[in-house]
């Protein structure tokens, strides 16, 4: 429109939430769960294993239902607001975490262990793949660095 340049994506993800809001409160009243919850041991497994999607529908204020959030929900789940110092301390720990690795780990491993985050935060490899190839590249020498891995990124 003139020079400007708009934002579809986040348009047009946050009608597939309405939708799919909807569509599962009309739906799930069906299965009889209520709130997320269901007497049904069954159905309680699968919502279990969708924990994401049940809290998308059930507990998402409507002013969230944008593309970003989505994606955001998707890729990391539902994540608690952390205070500035939390953040801060984070960073620090991460920061002397990289440091000592670099140093017990030497420049090549230290890149694959970077390479192998950078897979995970893009989603081509699970937490769990992280920490079984990171085992290879650190143990046993390093057992303590690799606990240390992933306790961080365990959370």
């Amino acid at each position: 429109f003139g020079g400007t340049t708009v934002a579809t994506s986040a348009v047009l993800w946050r009608a597939v939430g309405e939708w799919l809001r909807e569509w599962w409160r009309s739906t799930a009243p069906k299965l009889s769960i209520v709130d997320g919850r269901t007497p049904h041991e069954g159905y309680a497994r699968v919502l279990g294993r969708y924990g994401v999607l049940n809290w998308l529908l059930f507990g998402w204020a409507d002013e969230q239902l944008d593309g970003e959030s989505i994606l955001q929900l998707v890729q990391h789940g539902p994540v608690s607001e952390r205070s500035a110092e939390e953040r801060e301390a984070a960073q620090r720990r991460w920061a002397a975490f990289t440091q000592e690795a670099f140093v017990r780990l030497g420049p090549r491993r230290f890149d694959e262990m970077n390479a192998q985050i950078g897979q995970m935060n893009d989603g081509e490899i699970s937490v769990d793949d992280l920490l079984a190839r990171a085992r290879y590249f650190m143990c046993p020498d390093n057992e303590d660095l690799h606990a240390a891995l992933g306790q961080m990124i365990r959370g």
